[in-house]
């Protein structure tokens, strides 16, 4: 994964009185012998001769630090540390300990030690290119996508071929982009439009998606757009009557729709009706005439009329969409990319872009043609973060992260076709956009394609267990656990399935073992919390909803479940404050209609 291991090639030898029994000859000899050994992959070999010379000079740094990569190949990560905090207390800034403390930490799930060490290393001359990943798979660990992709896509720059990078960096925009859609799924119109574009994305079945258009259409009929996508799909499923009828519609709530006009204009050549294409086409004349031909003259109208310009400007962005059969001959429009004073107009006329879910929409489409996603990101992160109900930057949030999740499998796909990663990738796609079944196919293609990979079998056992198929949910998690002792996460799912098939002998112990690995996991307290009600122990739940608390403190259900166990202990005044605080959060998150 990271290229060749750092070995120090210089010995520096520092000789103390009661050392002088080993001359610095000798030491060089074994330093040596060392280093060929390991390179060899004579592991005991360079073990042993790396322990002679610590024992002859124990201040030697470089030593204790070749020695901690040692047990790092050899999977002892618990011994490499040891010996990378020995090289620290003698080399505070040496690289090379720094970097490895990192990632054994980050193997281990300890992520946040992770992250201490390289932020170390950061303030050290040298930055590995190996860093970048192990930095944002901590992060990730921890939960922070947002930093977590910022490094993964660091590594990629360098490193634009290497297939795992590119699944974690495509995996990190899929959460995130899940993250988001979370946040909106509340509001039925971003839902069903989020179904919507997912189905058209993953070639889902035509009668789900109109179904979709049409629910989102139910709830906003005047939203722009819709009615021309919902023409588009009944046009290629050969429905030419409920084509034109949605057309008919689009125009109703948006006039200057060219493509719209276009697509008629076509309907009617087809069907024989002159007129009717002549009517179409000059409409498409009268608009298209009307559109400025500079970005000077976009902004101006940008500032004039912002609804104009923002309607011209979904005319550009959706022409692609009918160019295969053009019946016309369009004048030429100014490109997207050249369009820098106009979107920048638009995006200081908060007139309109504040609470404006349109306008917002094709701003941000225009950014994305144009492959702008990090500007566009922090503007959407800036403005959710001031207009906190408002749903829409968010939602073009989950489509930004979306894409670019979908522009990585892409560049999977020509690294590794047919690659476990690039069919991994697939089948979390699959799995995010609720497609269980297909997504189940697929971690198992993946699976076959590499058996030995691990976390394959955890995310389809969390799969099954979401879907209730308990017996083989735990069947992945324990070939998970074969595979990967480490996986906390897999051993609190094998609890959690346990708890869910009542087998709580067998749950609590592998509960109590996950805590050990990482006292840091809510759900592992939740989980042996609800165990202990279920084994009629209150006073024994109350103390693991308490410490799940601590780690996640607005979390509803919690807080409600551990409020009805101080109520069946007779802790009343406890049992209110929980319900207050249950009200409390509920208010806080009721999503705005």
């Amino acid at each position: 994964m990271f290229g060749k291991v750092l070995i120090f090639g210089m010995l520096a030898v520092v000789v103390r009185p009661q050392e002088a029994t080993v001359s610095d000859d000798q030491v060089a000899v074994w330093f040596t012998a060392a280093q060929r050994a390991k390179a060899s992959g004579d592991l005991a070999q360079a073990e042993t001769d790396y322990k002679k010379v610590i024992l002859a000079r124990p201040d030697l740094a470089e030593a204790r630090s070749n020695l901690g990569l040692v047990h790092y190949v050899q999977g002892r990560y618990d011994d490499a540390l040891k010996q990378f905090e020995q090289a620290l207390r003698l080399k505070p800034g040496l690289e090379t300990p720094l970097l490895f403390s990192g990632i054994c930490y980050q193997k281990m799930g300890k992520y946040d030690k992770a992250v201490t060490f390289f932020q170390r290393l950061l303030a050290t001359p040298h930055w590995p290119s190996e860093a970048d990943l192990y930095l944002a798979l901590s992060y990730s660990g921890l939960g922070d996508e947002e930093r977590a992709y910022e490094w993964f896509d660091k590594f990629v720059a360098v490193n634009p071929k290497d297939a795992e990078a590119l699944y974690q960096l495509g995996g990190s925009y899929l959460r995130l982009s899940s993250k988001n859609v979370a946040k909106v799924s509340k509001d039925s119109f971003l839902f069903a439009r989020t179904q919507a574009e997912l189905g058209e994305l993953l070639n889902r079945p035509m009668e789900a998606l109109c179904a979709r258009y049409e629910e989102a259409i139910s709830l906003r009929p005047s939203y722009p757009n819709l009615h021309w996508r919902l023409a588009r799909l009944w046009l290629s499923d050969g429905n030419t009557a409920r084509a034109q009828s949605a057309l008919a519609e689009e125009l109703t709530v948006e006039p200057d729709h060219i493509p719209a006009l276009l697509m008629i204009a076509e309907l009617k050549r087809r069907s024989g009706e002159v007129s009717g294409e002549r009517e179409s086409l000059a409409r498409v004349d009268s608009i298209a005439a009307a559109i400025p031909r500079s970005d000077r003259d976009f902004a101006a109208l940008a500032q004039a009329r912002p609804a104009r310009a923002v309607s011209f400007l979904n005319v550009l962005l959706e022409m692609g969409e009918f160019s295969k059969t053009p019946t016309v001959q369009v004048p030429t429009w100014p490109a997207l990319a050249d369009l820098d004073q106009t979107l920048e107009t638009l995006w200081k006329n908060e007139k309109w872009r504040v609470g404006g879910d349109w306008p917002l929409e094709v701003y941000a489409r225009a950014r994305m043609a144009r492959n702008e996603f990090t500007l566009l990101c922090d503007q959407l992160t800036a403005l959710s973060r001031q207009s906190a109900d408002w749903e829409m930057p968010r939602y073009l949030l989950a489509e930004v992260y979306r894409r670019l999740s979908v522009n990585t499998y892409a560049r999977m796909a020509e690294v590794e076709p047919d690659g476990y990663r690039t069919l991994l990738l697939k089948a979390e796609t699959l799995d995010d956009a609720h497609y269980y079944s297909d997504a189940a196919k697929t971690y198992r293609a993946a699976m076959s394609a590499r058996p030995d990979a691990a976390g394959i079998h955890y995310r389809l056992g969390l799969l099954l267990l979401n879907e209730r198929q308990l017996s083989e949910a735990i069947s992945e998690f324990e070939q998970e656990l074969v595979l990967d002792p480490r996986n906390t996460q897999a051993r609190v799912a094998l609890g959690e399935a346990y708890v869910e098939q009542y087998q709580l002998e067998k749950a609590v112990p592998i509960l109590h073992r996950a805590i050990e690995e990482d006292p840091k996991a809510p759900s592992a307290f939740l989980s042996l919390a609800r165990a202990y009600l279920m084994q009629g122990d209150p006073s024994a739940a109350a103390p693991m909803f308490e410490r799940a608390l601590k780690l996640m403190p607005e979390d509803v259900n919690a807080h409600y479940q551990l409020a009805q166990t101080y109520q069946e202990l007779g802790r009343a005044e406890e049992a209110d404050r929980e319900f207050a605080i249950v009200k409390r959060l509920r208010t806080k998150y009721r999503a705005p209609h």
